[in-house]
C-alpha cells in the first residue's frame, strides 16, 4: 500500500485540477506553460526535498523522482493559477506570456540561486526556505502592483487549507498516519503536526508557493480581473 499513497495523493490534486479546469475553460491557454513548468520542476525539485525534509514512497521505489511528482507538479501549479479567477468568477485578459518572457526565466532563475544558497550555504531545511525565497520574491512583486496583495494571498491561502483537509483526510482516515513515517522532519522542533495529522511545513510550503505563483503569473502576463458582468439595476418609468 506504501507504494500506492504518494500516487493516490496526486491524482486527487489531478482530479481537483480537471474538475476546476472544466469550470474556467477560457483559461487552458493560459495554464499550459506554467503545467509544462510543472513538469520539469515537480521531479527535479524532489532532489533537494529528498535530502532533508521527506523520502516517500512511490511506484519506483523510495525517494525517488517519479510520475507522481510529475503529476503533483503540473496539476498544483494549474490548479493555484485557476483558484482565484473561478470562485470570484472573473477573467483574465490582455496576457503577454512573449513580452515577459525574458523577466520571467530570470526571475526564476534568482529564485533558484537564492534557494540554493539557503540550503547549501546556511544549511536552511529546503521546506523551510522554499518559503523564504517565495516570500522575497513576493515582495517587488507587490510593491511594483498592489493590486496583486489579495489574489496572491487568497490563493495562498485556499491552497493551504485544501492541502490541510487533503491531508487529515488521508494521514488521518485513510492512511492512518503510516505516511507521517517518511518525513525526515518528524521528532524534531519543525515536525509540528495540526490536528494530529497535518503537517505545518506542508501547510507554509503551499501558502507561500500558492501566494507566490498567483502573484509572478498576474505580474508576467499583465493579468488583470473584472467580473464577466456587471449588475445592471432596472430602470424605473413614471407614467403621468
Amino acid at each position: 500500500m506504501k507504494r500506492f499513497e504518494y500516487l493516490i495523493y496526486s491524482l486527487i490534486f489531478l482530479s481537483v485540477f480537471l474538475v476546476t479546469l472544466r469550470f474556467r475553460k477560457g483559461l487552458k491557454p493560459h495554464i499550459i506553460i506554467p503545467c509544462l513548468i510543472g513538469v520539469v520542476i515537480g521531479p527535479l525539485s524532489e532532489f533537494m526535498y529528498f535530502k532533508d525534509y521527506w523520502r516517500p514512497y512511490n511506484l519506483f521505489g523510495k525517494a525517488v523522482p517519479s510520475i507522481e511528482d510529475v503529476i503533483f507538479g503540473a496539476s498544483m501549479i494549474g490548479l493555484t493559477l485557476l483558484v482565484y479567477p473561478l470562485l470570484f468568477k472573473r477573467r483574465e485578459w490582455e496576457t503577454h506570456h512573449k513580452r515577459h518572457a525574458q523577466f520571467s526565466l530570470l526571475y526564476l532563475l534568482l529564485g533558484a540561486c537564492l534557494l540554493l544558497t539557503f540550503v547549501e550555504l546556511f544549511k536552511i531545511n529546503s521546506v523551510i526556505a522554499t518559503g523564504i525565497v517565495c516570500v522575497i520574491l513576493i515582495v517587488p512583486l507587490l510593491a511594483a502592483r498592489r493590486d496583486l496583495a489579495f489574489p496572491s494571498l487568497f490563493s495562498g491561502l485556499i491552497m493551504a487549507m485544501f492541502a490541510g483537509t487533503l491531508y487529515y483526510i488521508l494521514l488521518g482516515l485513510v492512511f492512518k498516519n503510516t505516511p507521517w513515517q517518511q518525513w525526515l522532519l518528524n521528532n524534531t522542533r519543525l515536525g509540528i503536526r495540526i490536528f494530529g495529522y497535518i503537517p505545518l511545513t506542508e501547510l507554509i510550503w503551499f501558502f507561500t508557493m500558492g501566494s507566490f505563483l498567483e502573484a509572478f503569473d498576474m505580474y508576467v502576463t499583465e493579468a488583470h480581473f473584472r467580473h464577466f458582468a456587471k449588475n445592471s439595476k432596472p430602470t424605473r418609468v413614471t407614467v403621468r
